[in-house]
Order: C-alpha cells, then structure tokens, then sequence
C-alpha cells in the first residue's frame, strides 16, 4: 500500500503562510524539487517542518510529505519598475488583528510523564488581516509515530472560511503509513463544504449550518484571549476536522485556580471545551498564555517550553512530568488525575491509591473493600462504608444517600462533612463517597474530601477523575500510554 502523498486535490483556499521570505516571489514561479527527480512549479502555500503543499495550477494543489523534498526554490523578486511605468502604489495596511500573534512550543507527554512529543501553536495575520492558525504535532507511542497538522483560516473580523486537517500514522519499523486521512473544509453563507481523502480515496460532503459556524483552533484560542465575548459558559457548533465530526460543544471558561507550576505557585485561569473524556482543558496565565493544555484527558498533555527544550526532552526521552495515572498494585483498578493539582501519595497501600491536592487541602481515595463478600448487596455495601467513615471521624454527619451510576455501572453516592485541621485553622469538610461492585465482583470505594469553600470547584476534577476510572483488569496496564488508544489531538 503506497501513501496518500504526493496526491491531487481541488484545491480550496487555505493556506498556511511559509516563512516570509526576504523580496516577495513572483507568483506561480516557486519551483519544488522532490528525491526522485520530478520537478514542481507553481505557487507554495504550506512549508511546515512536515508537510508541503503546493499549487501547480488554476484549481490543483499537490501535498507533499517534507521528507520527499529535495530543494524549494522560491521566485526571484519582481523587476525594478522603469521611467515608463506608473509608480506602484502603497499595500494597503493590514487590517487591525482581532486576535494576538503568537509562535509557541509545547512538549507532549503521557499520563506516565515520560516527554513524547512536540507541539508548535502559532497565530499570524494576512496582509488583508486575515487570521491564520496552525498547529503542528509529532508524537511517538509504543505503536509508532503520528504526524498531525492543522490550519484554519478566519476572515479580520472573526468568521471562520477555511480548515485542513492531515494525520499520519508510521507503524515501527514499516516507511509507508497505514493510516493517513486529510481533510479540507470551507464555510461560505452558511454552507460547509468537506473533502475527505484516506488511503481509500476521496469523498466531499456538504452541511448547511446557518451562520454561527465555529472551528477548534479559534475557539480555543478566543477563550484564551477573549473570553468576555463568549460568555464563561456556552455551547457552539464546531466542525472538528480531527475527528470529522459536525455538533454542539459545550465550553467553560473563567475558572481561577491556584496552581504550582515548576516549582512556584501561580494564578490560573481553566477553560475546558467538551465533556467527560472527551474534554479538552486549558490553564492560561496573566499574560493570556497557554502554560498546560489537556488535550486528550491526561493521557496526552501539552506543557509550555522553549523549542529548543522541547526537543531536547524528546531525544532524551525525558520523564519529567508527574504520572497521572497510578495503578492498584494488584493492577485492580487505575486512578486517573486531571492535572497537576493533584498528586499521588509517594506511599501507597495494596488495595488502596490515594492523592492530594495540597494548595487545596482536599483529598481522593480509591479502595477495594475486601472485606465485604463478593455476594454482598450494594446497599449492604454503602451501610459499611458509613460505619468506616464514622470511625475515621467521629464528627461525620451523614448528608444524603442515593443511587447514581459511574462509568455505566450502578453505584451508590454518600454525601456528608465534618470538621477538620486545614492549617492552624479547623473548617468544615465536604465529602462524597461512591460505591460500586467490579467486574471482579470486588467493591470499591471512591472517597473525595475537600474543604466546604473549594469543594464545588474541586469536585470537576473528581467527576473527571470518575469518567476515565478503569476497573477492568485487562485495561488497566494499557491505559496510561497513548499508544494504546486514540490520541486526537483538540
């Protein structure tokens, strides 16, 4: 099976600006020459480090994976005008942006910590002031490594016009991918049009959407720098071209949190976009920088670094990170954090994974109750866990309990407080317990614990860290390493 490049596609009018080039080249007159030989002419509109597209025509455009091009030579500059021609007229000045440029690097890793792969996010303007964004990925798995960019295109004023979207998958050891997908989107008055090319050809589809239209890439990126004009909470329709899916998205946006980033304890602000697993978080400093962005849970994490850092911590396979994922040592069950306010006890007891959120004072707890049976009720179940709460704190005042369901599974949810030490101070305390039987037949309870000023904030991260609670032996070993599920980057 051959790869999809170099292939042939009605082009669209999206491009990624190339590096500005010293004189302005003379349109059509690029010249792209790849390792066989075959030679290019026409009009370059992406040069990313990965990928290049070039126009060789009025209406068709050829991508190119970088590492089959040779040498691309850029037009010469435009002559020097003579006496006899009219004096050329000023460009008109670029419109104002909407929205700041930036060029940032990030360094991807996984739940374990190890640094995996890097992520280059920028931001730039047109001449017409335009906005183009882009991201570039590469990540390696224990699979092989995937390759991943995305451009976007947005009129000064906002509206989205164009999307692309191109993925590729090498498995180790094999120079031909056995996955790659692209996708081509343009919006114009209402109306979405997508071309989709996998190695089993193309298809075009065409979606009449109305006129509220929004894209990934500038929908994050108005959170993080213009969140007043959306409102802290939301729902848009967004195109995803990652995931070729057209719904509603939900988004929050304001959340402050106080958070410790190498080493030193800042103020944040989190915007999340989506649901459960699914969801994609952010945490933006004062500056409206994106300092840790979540981008498939905790399984896949993009820190803010220097480029040069970057790559430095993917060659050296750098574990720099804290683990957000932790298993039983009997690999019963796996615990998930969703971010670094939370870490796990250097110590941990068999049955039993706990963390802390300590700028918080709040606490989670996972543990198999061993000693109730296997033929144990579930109610029976919760009437002994609110025996053990009362013994651990005499002053445990039961709130409410009923049925709930976790990860689709019956469980049973006891809330309560108490009064407790939080510093030199004593305050009260909220809890929520779950509890719910394994597929082992095996109960376990889930205990959160957070003082009563902080408990509904914290308690995202503990309905988070429940979306993605893997129960189920044979899926705990797997589940830290992105390698070992869809990774699609948001």
């Amino acid at each position: 099976m051959t790869s999809l490049l170099p292939f042939l596609l009605a082009a669209l009018p999206l491009a990624q600006d190339p590096a500005p080039p010293v004189a302005a080249p003379a349109p059509g007159n690029d010249l792209v020459i790849l390792r066989s030989g075959e030679e290019l002419r026409g009009t370059v509109l992406v040069d990313a480090p990965t990928y290049l597209e070039i126009r060789v025509g009025s209406d068709t455009t050829v991508g190119i994976e970088r590492a089959q091009v040779r040498e691309v030579r850029r037009g010469e500059p435009a002559p020097a005008a003579s006496p006899s021609t009219p004096p050329a007229t000023e460009p008109p000045a670029p419109a104002p942006s909407l929205l700041a440029l930036r060029d940032e690097w990030f360094v991807l890793h996984d739940g374990e910590g190890r640094s995996i792969g890097t992520l280059h996010a920028t931001l730039r303007t047109g001449d017409d002031g335009e906005i183009k964004l882009a991201e570039e990925w590469e990540f390696v798995t224990e699979r092989g490594r995937t390759q991943v960019t995305q451009l976007e295109g947005l009129s000064a004023d906002g509206v989205p016009s164009t999307c692309f979207y191109h993925e590729r998958s090498l498995v180790v050891g094999e120079s031909v991918p056995r996955d790659e997908r692209l996708v081509r989107g343009s919006y114009v008055d209402g109306q979405l049009k997508i071309v989709r090319t996998t190695l089993r050809g193309t298809e075009q589809a065409e979606y009449s959407v109305g006129g509220r239209l929004a894209l990934p890439l500038s929908l994050r990126e108005t959170l993080r720098q213009r969140p007043g004009s959306l409102g802290s909470t939301g729902v848009r329709v967004v195109y995803d071209p990652s995931r070729d899916e057209l719904q509603q998205q939900g988004f929050v946006s304001g959340e402050r949190r106080r958070v410790e980033i190498e080493g030193k304890t800042i103020d944040v602000r989190e915007t999340r976009i989506g649901q459960g697993q699914n969801a994609s978080a952010e945490w933006i400093d004062g500056s409206g920088r994106a300092v840790r962005r979540e981008v498939n849970g905790p399984a896949l994490v993009a820190v803010r670094v220097g480029k040069d850092v970057a790559a430095a911590m993917v060659a050296n396979k750098a574990k720099a990170y804290p683990a957000a994922v932790l298993r039983e040592a009997e690999g019963r069950f796996s615990l998930w954090l969703p971010n670094p306010i939370w870490r796990f006890d250097k110590e941990q007891t068999p049955g039993q994974v706990t963390a802390h959120a300590a700028l918080c004072g709040a606490s989670v707890s996972a543990l198999v109750l061993d000693q109730l049976p296997t033929t144990a009720h579930l109610s029976g179940a919760g009437e002994t866990v609110e025996r053990w709460l009362a013994v651990v704190c005499r002053d445990f005042k039961v709130g409410k309990r009923h049925a709930v369901e976790v990860r689709g599974q019956s469980a049973l949810e006891i809330t309560g407080s108490y009064q407790g030490p939080l510093g030199e101070r004593r305050v009260r305390f909220e809890v929520s317990v779950l509890v719910l039987q394994t597929p082992a037949d095996e109960f376990l309870a889930l205990c959160f614990t957070a003082p009563a000023n902080d408990f509904d904030n914290l308690h995202d991260d503990f309905d988070r860290m429940l979306s993605s609670l893997e129960v189920h032996p044979a899926a705990v070993a797997a589940q830290a390493r992105p390698g070992k599920r869809k990774i699609e980057p948001r």
